[in-house]
This record gives C-alpha cells, sequence and structure tokens, in this order.
C-alpha cells in the first residue's frame, strides 16, 4: 500500500496594497520619475486624497513640503542609483489639508522580470 498525496489548497495572496490594508499599513509606489503607480485606501485615508487625485502625479510636489522637496527628489534618485535604501527613514509627509505628518517609512524596489528597478 503507497500512502495517498494530499493535494493541498493554493493559499490565496491578496495584492499587496490589499495586504497593507489589511494589516493597517499604507503603501504607495512610484516609478522612476517619482510618479504615483498604486496606493492603498490606507494611504489614501492618511493625506485625505481620493485615489484618482494622486495616480499619475509627482509624489514629491504632492506629499513633501517645499523646503525638503529638492533633497528628497535628490535621495530618491540616489535610492534609484545605488540600488539601496535606508531602513525605517522618519519623513514628513503633507496632507490634503496641509497638515504634515511626521511617519517612519520602510520601503522597497519594484522590479520587472528582468530584475530592473522600476520603481520604489
Amino acid at each position: 500500500m503507497s500512502p495517498s498525496l494530499v493535494q493541498l489548497p493554493t493559499p490565496v495572496v491578496p495584492p499587496l496594497p490589499a495586504l497593507f490594508d489589511q494589516l493597517g499599513q499604507s503603501y504607495v509606489l512610484a516609478d522612476r520619475q517619482g510618479l504615483i503607480v498604486d496606493v492603498n485606501a490606507s494611504f489614501l485615508a492618511l493625506t485625505g486624497y481620493g485615489r484618482e487625485q494622486v495616480l499619475g502625479r509627482s509624489f514629491h510636489r504632492l506629499f513633501v513640503p517645499p523646503s525638503e522637496r529638492a533633497l528628497r527628489e535628490h535621495a530618491y534618485q540616489g535610492y534609484l542609483q545605488s540600488g539601496q535604501l535606508d531602513d525605517g527613514l522618519e519623513l514628513t509627509l503633507l496632507t490634503r489639508s496641509g497638515y504634515s505628518r511626521l511617519l517612519r517609512w520602510q520601503g522597497g524596489f519594484a522590479r520587472d522580470a528582468d530584475d530592473r528597478v522600476t520603481g520604489i
């Protein structure tokens, strides 16, 4: 008698933005130019914007205080060029109402099928 193999169901993994929503975490993805490609509901609730108001817009122009913008855009390009991110940065985010929120950021790179970085 041979033991029978039990076929386990394949787990259903929600898309990354939905997973972060379930964890109560904000998620935003910007392309190499800093244009917003995707966000989750938690990020939208935090910032006060609707999805259609942020997609395709510059993350830095929309959410970074003007006094920090040039430095943060430069750092963003540096991350893309070096392929390394600083862990646990505390940076300010502007909300739609103009309120500044100091947030702790954790990031990662988005990559295409050829392992090229497409965004952060």
